[in-house]
């Protein structure tokens, strides 16, 4: 996500009456695999529909993956569902900073 945000198309807006109907704040595709249903309002069941559903700013991104071969579909799919939500995001980091001991009374100062 850039979180800014992009106007999707009528074809996705809210109902609202407000001028900004037709604009999301587009989430991170990290975790895509155990978020369905897709799209602000879950409207799409599959990746598939979800993509094909974008029209404003993400029209050419839909238009290029209709475009797809069938086997390149299947690819970027299957990379898709490899985006899962970590159990630990930083499980992997060693912190930086050592461990102190402090006297009774005596504070950190990081």
């Amino acid at each position: 996500s850039d979180l800014k945000r992009h106007n999707m198309g009528s074809g996705l807006a809210e109902s609202t009456g407000d001028e900004l109907d037709e604009f999301f704040i587009t989430p991170r595709l990290w975790g895509v695999r155990d978020t369905s249903p897709y799209l602000h309002d879950g409207r799409a069941m599959s990746l598939t529909e979800a993509i094909e559903l974008h029209g404003g700013e993400g029209q050419a991104s839909a238009d290029a993956f209709i475009a797809l071969t069938p086997s390149e579909k299947v690819d970027l799919l299957s990379y898709l569902r490899t985006l899962v939500t970590p159990r630990r995001a930083n499980g992997d980091i060693i912190d930086p900073i050592p461990d102190f001991i402090f006297d009774e009374g005596e504070s950190a100062r990081l």
